[in-house]
């Protein structure tokens, strides 16, 4: 009896790998698995998902490798109350699927969804790329509900010191200082000449 129990353990052996390697290779079984981590805010279980050289792309930019993408995830579960899948379609190792984001840190998005197009490629049940884009429509109504950038910080404060004093005199351009000058040495020469011309005048008249 044992001897066929044993027997029967051995045969369903290479059955039960198969099937634990079918799981594991299955996209949307890996996908499943990082939902259910995303919506725990389990930030750790989801960045096991990820294969170690993964690339992830948004509407900001590109994450390469764990620690960027770990980075984006942390932001991910701070942001948004909760994430909805949509439409999920299998096509050998890539998926396709909608988003709604709704956002827990903007009080007027809480309760209106922010529509995405993802897509994601699953590699010996890891995530290789992934990819979740704002539509349009959802990053205008985003940017719409964010709160306007402050400039003031731009324009520096002015000293206090110097609120209120008189502003400085004006000072005079080159080109009338010199004329001014110009001027007054030709009157003077003109009054010396006048003064010369009149002593030698006297002089004469005293001869």
């Amino acid at each position: 009896m044992v001897g066929v129990v044993m027997a029967l353990a051995m045969l369903l052996a290479p059955t039960r790998v198969a099937l634990a390697a079918q799981q594991e290779a299955d996209p949307l079984a890996v996908l499943e698995a990082y939902d259910l981590a995303l919506n725990a805010k389990d930030v750790d279980g989801a960045l096991a998902l990820f294969a170690d050289d993964a690339v992830l792309t948004t509407r900001q930019g590109q994450f390469v490798g764990k620690e960027q993408i770990r980075t984006w995830l942390e932001r991910l579960v701070t942001q948004n109350a909760s994430i909805e899948v949509a439409n999920r379609q299998v096509s050998g190792a890539k998926v396709t699927w909608d988003n709604q984001f709704f956002r827990a840190d903007i009080a007027s998005l809480s309760n209106e969804p922010l529509a995405a197009k993802a897509e994601a490629t699953i590699e010996a049940g890891k995530i290789k790329t992934f990819s979740s884009i704002l539509t349009d429509d959802a990053q205008a109504k985003l940017d719409a509900a964010q709160p306007a950038q402050d400039t003031s910080a731009a324009t520096p404060a002015q000293d206090a010191s110097s609120q209120g004093a008189a502003a400085p005199a004006q000072l005079p351009s080159t080109g009338r200082a010199y004329a001014s000058a110009l001027l007054l040495s030709i009157i003077l020469a003109m009054a010396g000449l006048l003064l010369l011309g009149a002593g030698v005048a006297w002089g004469v008249s005293k001869k």
